[in-house]
């Protein structure tokens, strides 16, 4: 009920407003890359005090690629990541030769869809292991298209 009174909260609340400021004065590039630290205590609003914690990111993906590098690369990141949900459906719609294979591009999706969720309240594509471990994920749809492809054109050549 009180969210300025719970730290983690408060500084979540305060992160996000401070990104909001950022896209809101350089809106085309941002602040700069990795430059959310050092200029982050320019954006806090007047009469109030910055919570003391960790300022090196803004604890949320779109807030931090908007801020630290404009809306245009926020839409961008955006089309990427809804072109990936997108491409994971339509490839398990179209696994016909290979049907016992659909679950891998339903689980693409399921991890593709917690990864967004999780990036509303954390920057994870700042943590190595949680990006490798995505692009891996991310790319498996389109392995097992390409040898659904591979097992068509075999069969073809069969006939």
């Amino acid at each position: 009920l009180h969210p300025w009174r719970e730290p983690a909260l408060a500084i979540r609340f305060e992160m996000w407003h401070v990104g909001l400021r950022m896209m809101e004065r350089h809106p085309l590039v941002g602040v700069g890359p990795n430059n959310i630290y050092a200029t982050y205590p320019l954006y806090i609003p007047p009469g109030r005090k910055m919570i003391r914690g960790y300022h090196d990111h803004l604890h949320d993906n779109a807030i931090q690629f908007g801020a630290e590098r404009g809306l245009p690369c926020l839409a961008a990141w955006v089309w990427m990541m809804g072109a990936l949900g997108w491409h994971a459906l339509r490839i398990r719609r179209r696994l016909k030769s290979l049907p016992q294979a659909r679950w891998i591009p339903e689980a693409v999706f399921a991890g593709w869809l917690a990864f967004l969720v999780e990036g509303l309240f954390e920057f994870n594509f700042g943590t190595s292991p949680v990006l490798m471990v995505f692009l891996f994920l991310i790319s498996t749809p389109f392995v097992v298209e390409n040898l659904e492809r591979s097992s068509e054109k075999s069969r073809g050549a069969m006939a």
